[in-house]
């Protein structure tokens, strides 16, 4: 595992590797980098390497778990009927059959 180590000790991947050790694909991991939903590190400045903290994966875990538990608990939620009127051509399906 190639994991750089900066003065404060905080550990730093690369984008494969985050994607490895995350399980999300490489290309949701530039997409998230580039929204700026994932944080980054460029020491060098703009067009050289790019470090993800490893503080990154824990959150990134913890986010995932929450959003299983909300999905399944939309899951549960019945979708109330609408109101109003139905459209003519689901009233009669027969007549517009016929012409």
């Amino acid at each position: 595992m190639s994991v750089d180590i900066n003065i404060n000790g905080v550990g730093h991947v690369s984008p494969a590797k985050f994607s490895e050790l995350s399980g999300l694909s490489l290309a949701t991991v530039h997409r998230r980098l580039a929204d700026g939903t994932l944080p980054k590190k460029q020491y060098g400045g703009k067009r050289c390497r790019v470090l993800i903290p490893l503080s990154a994966l824990c959150s990134q875990t913890r986010d995932q778990q929450a959003a299983v538990t909300a999905s399944k608990a939309n899951q549960n939620i019945v979708q109330p009927v609408r109101s109003g009127k139905a459209p003519r051509w689901m009233k009669n399906p027969s007549k517009t059959e016929e012409q």
